[in-house]
């Protein structure tokens, strides 16, 4: 490791240069499905916890992280308080839908048969929780003990007209009763989309400015 820090600070090369999410790709848990619902993230690292294990994920390994994408659980996010220091209280409420439990059930078996080809197995040595020979009750179990986030919240600032009493900004996402005060980010989401919201979010700020200066334009002649 030290070799490979030096080799990327000098010549900005070697294994330190990899993102560590090399690939990942999308799969359809039923073929009757019009779209993917899961979502792959193939890791060059035995990565547990985000890393927050971090004596785990400094060992060799890979890993192969299942992503439900378009979950039918919701969350919440409520005031502690009046004190804007105190922390809100989030619950992301994860699996609170069975649906949700089913379809990640699904998906990693999907995943299991990938890290158990025969040309997976050729880089094993062995498996960290061995998923692929949990029975389905030990695998659900497993799932509500290790089920975490992917770093994509959204909705928290709902898009919507002011009849609804759920939304927060307006089609243009200027904020409900309040002057010159827009949220662009991925809290204005109504739904979930299919997969990472960088990109969506980057188109939202591009339309977003062009309101913006179309209504300064106005506001001028």
């Amino acid at each position: 490791m030290g070799r490979q820090l030096v080799n990327l600070i000098v010549n900005r090369s070697g294994l330190l240069t990899s993102n560590f999410a090399e690939s990942g790709g999308f799969v359809k848990t039923d073929d009757a499905l019009e779209r993917p619902d899961i979502q792959f993230h193939l890791v060059v690292a035995s990565v547990q916890d985000h890393a927050r294990n971090w004596r785990a994920s400094l060992k060799h390994g890979y890993s192969c992280h299942t992503c439900v994408l378009r979950p039918a659980s919701k969350g919440s996010v409520k005031l502690r308080s009046n004190d804007p220091f105190d922390a809100p209280l989030i619950d992301p409420n994860f699996l609170g839908e069975k649906a949700d439990l089913e379809i990640l059930r699904k998906g990693v078996r999907e995943a299991s048969k990938i890290l158990e080809s025969d040309i997976m197995l050729k880089h094993k040595i062995r498996s960290v929780h061995n998923e692929h020979l949990m029975t389905d009750d030990e695998l659900d179990e497993h799932l509500k003990n290790h089920t975490d986030s992917v770093y994509h919240p959204i909705g928290t600032c709902k898009m919507s007209h002011e009849q609804d009493p759920m939304g927060v900004v307006n089609p243009q996402l200027e904020v409900h009763g309040i002057n010159n005060l827009r949220v662009i980010d991925a809290s204005v989401f109504p739904a979930l989309i299919g997969g990472n919201t960088n990109a969506p979010v980057i188109m939202l700020a591009e339309r977003v400015s062009d309101l913006i200066k179309q209504k300064w334009q106005s506001n001028q002649s």
